[in-house]
């Protein structure tokens, strides 16, 4: 679990650097930022400890064994929610060096107990067997203040084999004699 800090942290942590700037003028305002800073600091140590896990939520990646060469395949993703707050989750997975991402990489809301299905595509460059180790899964605290990533080891193994639909197009076409739709002569 790697805590990452947002935005909204930078604009808390203004608010006591503030009450230092005016304590050149008056010293209270020093003391007054002093203390600001430890209850932010007491703040986000609550906002750490008391955040979900992937423990609060479930994960089942299910993808065919053999994928097409050239075409969009699709790996689905199962997210079960445990924890009685919504989430508002970021869904990667470690690919290939040879295949592109055609997913959107929208947020997930899941709700409080919450089932949903996410299919994500990708199309392969080259044949070969792969394997797909990692995903990775981001989430904010409960106070927004900070995000959270963590890595969850899936291991897929994946075979990229050319796509067998084109061939039964061409052996079609073979069969109704109509190889000059495809330019053969």
């Amino acid at each position: 679990m790697i805590p990452v800090p947002e935005k909204r942290l930078l604009f808390i942590l203004s608010i006591p650097l503030l009450f230092m700037i005016f304590g050149y003028f008056n010293p209270i305002f020093l003391i007054a930022g002093g203390f600001l800073d430890i209850i932010i600091l007491f703040y986000c140590l609550f906002d750490v400890v008391t955040t979900i896990s992937t423990k609060d939520f479930t994960i089942e990646v299910h993808t065919p064994r053999i994928f097409s060469l050239g075409r969009k395949n699709h790996i689905h993703i199962k997210l079960i929610s445990k924890c009685g707050i919504p989430l508002d989750l970021g869904i990667k997975i470690q690919i290939p060096q040879f295949w592109t991402d055609l997913s959107d990489r929208e947020g997930i809301y899941l709700g409080p107990g919450e089932e949903k299905d996410l299919t994500l595509l990708f199309r392969p460059q080259r044949r070969g067997e792969y394997t797909i180790t990692y995903l990775y899964v981001k989430y904010k605290t409960r106070g927004k203040v900070f995000s959270i990533r963590e890595k969850i080891k899936i291991n897929l193994t994946v075979e990229v084999a050319p796509d067998i639909k084109e061939l039964n197009h061409f052996v079609h076409l073979v069969r109704k004699n109509k190889l000059h739709e495809i330019g053969i002569h």
